[in-house]
């Protein structure tokens, strides 16, 4: 038997609540919400996935991704290294948005680079995965956290207020940009994801995880983001109980451990 969406998206449970995320949040109550269990795409003739594939204007598609960091790498070699990908085979490529490359003085965020490098992913003819965080892990100075957003001190990654509004900050400026590069508006941007890595963070409780992916997902939305939002490693997201939730896919990322050839028994 096929594993139906439900199975395969394993999205949602919360309890958006607009008191549950505090006064400075109340301006992204507004976004669209679905009915309990239901999953909805905006433009499902252009972006869409069930239990099988994703389906990408019109075609079927499996995707095929690796990472590649911008800022890590010269700007002269990202076609280089771009074309790399695409002669090994893949089909798309996943980046992180640095908050704190972008802006490392509050108020003086370009994000220039990031459009550039988007600019040469759609050239070399591959689909882009976006991850903007707010936090990002990937082995980078306090997760791509600002100095200035850490010199703050209030609980980071939580539906704190001031969480909710330095957020809402760096979505204002990321995401617009995300949203002008969307596959449904002509771009490579085929999916963005919240977060990351969210079920390791000690510092907040479920329900204050809850209330900061389901702020953080009407922030999106509210920008102009109509393509596929996704998780990684945030159980939030895994039931279908929540109008907020159910709109937002969970995923996994860890080393694989595939047995390519068959054990033989010891003689």
């Amino acid at each position: 038997m096929r594993p139906s969406r439900r199975e395969f998206l394993q999205s949602a449970l919360g309890a958006p609540l607009a008191a549950s995320l505090g006064p400075t949040a109340a301006r992204i109550i507004g976004a669209p919400l679905v009915q309990s269990g239901q999953m909805e795409f905006p433009s499902p003739g252009t972006v869409r996935y069930d239990s099988h594939c994703f389906t990408l204007l019109g075609q079927d598609t499996f995707l095929r991704s690796g990472a590649f960091h911008y800022c890590r790498c010269p700007r002269e070699l990202w076609r280089d290294r771009l074309l790399k990908f695409k002669r090994a085979g893949f089909n798309a490529v996943e980046t992180y948005v640095f908050w704190n490359y972008h802006e490392p003085v509050e108020g003086r965020a370009d994000l220039s680079e990031f459009e550039a490098f988007i600019e040469a992913v759609k050239a070399m003819g591959l689909w882009l995965i976006v991850r903007p965080g707010p936090y990002i892990s990937a082995e980078w100075d306090k997760g791509g956290f600002p100095h200035w957003v850490i010199a703050m001190r209030f609980p980071l990654r939580s539906n704190h207020p001031q969480s909710i509004e330095t957020s809402e900050h760096w979505y204002s400026q990321v995401c617009p940009v995300i949203a002008r590069h969307q596959i449904t508006r002509g771009g490579p941007i085929i999916m963005v994801q919240l977060e990351n890595e969210y079920d390791y963070w000690p510092g907040a409780s479920d329900d204050a995880k809850r209330a900061y992916i389901t702020a953080l997902a009407k922030m999106a939305w509210n920008a102009g983001i109509d393509v596929p939002l996704f998780t990684c490693w945030a159980k939030q997201a895994r039931e279908n109980s929540d109008p907020v939730m159910a709109r937002i896919m969970d995923t996994v990322n860890f080393y694989v451990r595939w047995k390519i050839f068959p054990e033989v028994p010891d003689s």
